[in-house]
């Protein structure tokens, strides 16, 4: 669950099991938060509830509220259990959401698996306010 104040932005579907060693399946990502020059501040992150794919919500100035939050799917391409890996000096220039975007496989535990490889590219957004 994810909350802002008293309101709850996202209650993740998957149960997080902490028992047991090693590696753990974590049904959100640790979120990415930037500002952009209207003080609009956005929150990147992947989550079960967005079917593993990246996603932003967007809370707009002067209250910020999560009421009026927008959420959206940023990229059509589950992302596994990757976390958002953003280029912060592009947006700081230019305004523009650059993410590495690549799916990650996650054993739970410390499982040896076979070797997998996935596509990788750089996804570029520019938001409206």
């Amino acid at each position: 669950m994810v909350t802002l104040g008293k309101t709850q932005l996202l209650v993740c579907e998957r149960y997080l099991n902490l028992e047991g060693k090693g590696t753990l399946q974590i049904p959100m990502s640790r979120p990415e938060v930037i500002v952009d020059k209207n003080d609009v501040v956005y929150m990147i992150l992947r989550a079960d509830v967005s079917h593993d794919k990246l996603m932003v919500i967007s809370f707009l100035p002067l209250d910020y509220s999560p009421e009026n939050a927008k959420k959206e799917i940023l990229c059509p391409i589950p992302v596994g259990y990757a976390e958002p890996l953003i280029d912060r000096m592009r947006w700081q220039n230019d305004n523009t959401l650059t993410i590495l975007v690549q799916f990650n496989h996650q054993p739970q535990t410390d499982k040896v698996l076979d070797y997998h490889t996935s596509p990788v590219f750089l996804g570029d957004w520019v938001f409206k306010p």
